[in-house]
């Protein structure tokens, strides 16, 4: 079970540093995010969740982990896309792509907390 966890977060991980990437890239292009760029932040959220959800049944189960930030870290790593999203609702495309990219670095900077603590 732990090998599973320890292979989504590093999906999620790796997932999520591309997503740093191309927001940071659209951001100095003055772009606006396609069909591409959802689909890599729907994928690195399915990752989180799929790591969070063997989390939650290795939590259930007993098996604790070595730091209890982690928990907490998993948590607002799960809610930082969706809150990202909903705080991109209505603004100009070019603050689109400053949310974005703000979003995707705390993000990163989430996960790296959680291989930290884990």
């Amino acid at each position: 079970m732990s090998d599973l966890h320890r292979l989504a977060a590093q999906l999620a991980l790796i997932l999520a540093a591309l997503l740093v990437g191309w927001s940071l890239a659209l951001l100095a292009l003055r772009r606006r995010p396609g069909g591409l760029f959802a689909g890599n932040a729907a994928w690195t959220g399915l990752a989180i969740l799929a790591a969070a959800g063997v989390g939650l049944v290795m939590l259930l189960q007993g098996d604790s982990p070595a730091d209890g930030l982690h928990v907490l870290y998993g948590v607002l790593a799960a809610g930082v896309l969706p809150a990202t999203l909903l705080t991109m609702e209505g603004r100009p495309p070019q603050q689109r792509a400053t949310v974005l990219a703000v979003g995707a670095v705390v993000l990163l900077i989430l996960l790296l907390r959680l291989f930290q603590t884990g």
